[in-house]
């Protein structure tokens, strides 16, 4: 069995793309909770510059394997410790998928994020959605909450971002295996994890090694690729703004400072 992603994090992957400003190149970017690095290499690949930073030992650990060749020449930094401690400087665009929901006062993440992205620059966040839908792997992974759509577009305007846009995610092929991923959550050791603190169940979080939801034999690769997966990264854009998503995302612009384009003119 290998690590291949599922549907959904194509489609979630894409719709990032979807909403990141152009041009990209040269560009810099901060992600916090960066995982194993799958979203920053991609990032990389688009000639972004960018640091990653997580509290979990374990995603660093993948993610400097991950990202050997980006971090060996120059292109990323990643940083194990606490969002509040981190030491990078304001970037181009700031983003965070799937963290929010682990944490307690999510206002002051978002705040946090501002602080972390330049006047002007872009804000970009990833949740679940979906209250009603809240589960078994809610329940693992250390979750506070769900998200609706209303909800997450008031966090960033109360925040002060500009611009902003809320879209549903991954519709309809993550709403279609749900029900497919409940089952296989609670057939794997994951269960298991109900057990730990929330601390410890966000650590291991992004890390999940289910069969055939995050795990699947070598011959899956075929399935689950770039091609393969095109029809439902562009059907999804059918759902957009509707509110059946799974996942949601989120983004916003920094109010530029106040007189700011007449200083950067002189």
């Amino acid at each position: 069995m290998i690590r291949l992603h599922p549907p959904g994090t194509w489609c979630s992957h894409q719709t990032v793309f979807d909403l990141l400003r152009r041009p990209l190149a040269g560009k810099t970017f901060v992600e916090v909770g960066c995982g194993a690095g799958y979203l920053a290499a991609k990032l990389c690949a688009a000639g972004m510059t960018g640091f990653g930073v997580d509290f979990s030992s374990l995603a660093i650990e993948a993610a400097r394997r991950n990202l050997a060749a980006e971090i060996a020449r120059g292109q990323i930094r990643v940083h194990q410790g606490d969002i509040a401690d981190t030491d990078s400087a304001p970037a181009d665009l700031c983003l965070s998928m799937m963290v929010m929901e682990h944490v307690q006062d999510d206002a002051g993440f978002v705040r946090t994020l501002c602080r972390l992205t330049k006047p002007g620059g872009q804000v970009l966040i990833g949740v679940p959605g979906r209250p009603d839908c809240w589960g078994i792997e809610d329940e693992t992974a250390g979750h506070f909450r769900r998200y609706t759509r209303q909800c997450l577009r008031r966090l960033l305007l109360d925040a002060g971002l500009r611009q902003v846009r809320v879209i549903s995610s991954s519709v309809p092929v993550s709403n279609a295996l749900f029900g497919v991923g409940e089952a296989l959550m609670k057939r794997s050791a994951e269960v298991r994890k109900k057990a730990l603190s929330l601390r410890e169940q966000t650590e291991t979080s992004g890390l999940q090694e289910i069969p055939y939801k995050t795990l699947f034999p070598a011959w899956c690769g075929l399935l689950l690729n770039r091609l393969t997966m095109l029809p439902f990264t562009f059907g999804q854009k059918f759902f957009y703004h509707t509110d059946l998503g799974l996942n949601l995302v989120a983004t916003g612009i920094k109010a530029q400072a106040p007189g700011s384009r007449y200083r950067s003119a002189s």
